[in-house]
């Protein structure tokens, strides 16, 4: 910096007499010492970034049953796409893009059927969950989070929840979510357990009533099959209905 202030000094003082009617020479040679000058100091230009793994980041693989619906006839099923993601995703050479993210965030992977799980690996996910709990499953990862640095949520799933919609106000007590859907092909229709109630009587043959009404997606008109099992498997009753039918199926279990 004393280099360009001596420097700025001279060519002032040595263009004392021609400053007041010719500005542009002194005025370039000015510049040209600044520039100078900046370059002798070579500035180093910084900015800010967390560090590496300092924030979290969750992986949640939604391995309910569900997933293994042909889309086309074929094994081409929504298991398959995630299986394949995933092994990408875990494969060490060429750096698959799970490990790419394990180098800026501490990844934290689960699977989340009827519950939450942890895993060490997403690469051998078996999807045999009987039920798709996933606003319970967002629910636990904000309990388990609250004040950690919690970055986001990746969430593989093919949306069909079976504990309700999504609730907005649990998504706003959460980082952001990053929801990743399969390939639906020209979009199948797609039956779940809508709203269920359960009553019980003492004064009938059969004390105990469960009332489904199915939610229907991409179809307009068919047919919906609803079986009530026990806990062992066992068939309880089979009832078919028009998928049309806004009424409940009522299934009766003694």
């Amino acid at each position: 910096m004393a280099t360009a202030a001596v420097g700025l000094l001279s060519i002032f003082w040595l263009n004392r007499q021609r400053l007041s009617s010719q500005l542009l020479g002194p005025l370039l040679r000015t510049v040209a010492w600044l520039l100078l000058a900046a370059c002798l100091v070579n500035p180093l230009w910084s900015s800010s970034r967390p560090r590496s793994g300092a924030n979290v980041l969750a992986i949640v693989a939604d391995n309910s049953r569900s997933h293994l619906v042909s889309l086309d006839g074929t094994d081409n099923t929504r298991a398959a796409q995630f299986t394949k993601a995933l092994k990408t995703g875990e494969s060490p050479e060429p750096v698959g893009w799970l490990r790419r993210l394990s180098q800026d965030f501490e990844l934290r992977r689960y699977t989340s059927a009827d519950r939450l799980l942890q895993t060490e690996r997403l690469d051998s996910v078996e999807f045999n969950g009987q039920a798709s709990s996933l606003n319970a499953a967002l629910r636990s990862l904000q309990q388990r989070y609250q004040g950690q640095p919690l970055a986001g949520i990746l969430l593989l799933t093919d949306g069909n929840a079976t504990d309700g919609q999504l609730d907005p106000e649990l998504l706003k007590l959460l980082p952001p979510v990053y929801p990743v859907v399969p390939s639906e092909g020209q979009g199948l229709p797609d039956a779940a357990v809508g709203v269920w109630t359960v009553s019980q009587s003492a004064f009938d043959d059969a004390p105990v009533s469960l009332q489904i009404t199915p939610r229907i997606e991409g179809a307009q008109t068919g047919q919906v099959r609803v079986t009530l099992k026990d806990a062992l498997g066992n068939t309880i009753e089979t009832q078919t209905r028009s998928d049309n039918s806004t009424r409940p199926k009522p299934a009766r279990s003694g």
